[in-house]
């Protein structure tokens, strides 16, 4: 019976503030969308190559992923399979300088230098080795045709890498399984999304904000 009591309490306190809920509701709300619809608009593209198979002469030592452990940068190759060597391919400065004379992107992100623009390149996309045996590369940027041209790019361009680098015979070194499309709708701001956190943490602020004033307004009334 108490514990009935309690909980009627609880929503009297919760109705007795509707006005302070609303106001709060609304106002975080309407900060929420502002700030969502000012963002930039970002759209990825993804392109998925296929994970090729451990080849023959890697075992052997002489072969993909012992090359590559000597022909790129200390720290980005960590061995193992030839996917993994192929992942670090496309995760090489090498690759992303590449992409920046491909696409002019120092005068595109009007940075002062090419590194400024490489290092950009390198925060708007993702390569990662999902669990489906393909290796997906993500591009992320403000032009819908842009982002699925890089991140076919990367995937095209393995190859050329290849030839330069001599790292292995095989040709070509990685299969596109689906070449990346540009994306009709921007992956963030996620408007709905931010909404719903905005809206669920301002009912669960206004409810709190109201217990507490219930709580004060009782010890002014008994101190």
């Amino acid at each position: 019976m108490n514990e009935e009591i309690n909980i009627l309490d609880y929503f009297k306190v919760i109705i007795k503030h509707w006005r302070l809920l609303s106001i709060l509701f609304i106002a975080i709300e309407i900060v929420t969308l502002i700030f969502s619809i000012t963002q930039a608009r970002l759209y990825e593209a993804t392109a998925t190559i296929l994970q090729p198979e451990m080849i023959s002469d890697v075992k052997s030592g002489s072969g993909l992923s012992s090359l590559l452990a000597q022909q790129l940068p200390s720290g980005l190759y960590g061995g193992g399979t030839a996917s993994q060597a192929i992942v670090t391919m496309l995760k090489s400065r090498r690759m992303a300088e590449l992409v920046e004379q491909n696409f002019n992107l120092m005068a595109f992100f009007k940075t002062k230098t090419h590194l400024d623009a490489v290092s950009k390149i390198r925060e708007m996309t993702s390569i990662s080795l999902p669990k489906d045996n393909t290796i997906s590369i993500k591009v992320s940027a403000s032009d819908p045709k842009l982002a699925a041209s890089m991140a076919n790019f990367y995937a095209t361009n393995l190859d050329s890498i290849n030839e330069k680098l001599k790292i292995s015979s095989v040709k070509p070194i990685a299969t596109l399984l689906d070449s990346a499309i540009p994306p009709e709708y921007p992956s963030s701001p996620k408007v709905k999304f931010n909404l719903l956190i905005a809206g669920a943490l301002a009912l669960f602020v206004g409810i709190l904000l109201s217990f507490f004033l219930e709580y004060f307004t009782k010890l002014r009334k008994n101190p």
